[in-house]
């Protein structure tokens, strides 16, 4: 499903792809919020160590990450339920029943 853009498009789309990567990169998440929803252009060391909105986002931002692992690992958990009972299944089906 995601191909490279290279072996997808032609030249113009590959320069595309290759000007956006070096125009946009990514903003690591802990000055994400200074470099996009702060009103201050550039805080001290210390302003920027105890920025209560800063330490509210990452704290968000984590909580958020940590609901998604649990998620994934409940998805797999059921996905593991699910092949055991397909292997179950499919092995009952192969065995001959036993005469009584």
């Amino acid at each position: 499903m995601s191909e490279s853009v290279t072996t997808r498009t032609g030249p113009i789309a590959r320069f595309k792809h290759w000007l956006t990567g070096q125009l946009v990169s990514e903003v690591p998440l802990d000055i994400a919020l200074c470099e996009y929803g702060c009103r201050k252009s550039q805080c001290l060391q210390e302003e920027w160590e105890h920025c209560e909105r800063r330490l509210a986002f990452i704290k968000s931002m984590q909580a958020t990450s940590s609901e998604k692992a649990k998620a994934k690992s409940r998805k797999q958990a059921v996905a593991g339920k699910r092949k055991a009972a397909r292997t179950y299944a499919r092995r009952s089906r192969s065995q001959p029943a036993h005469p009584r």
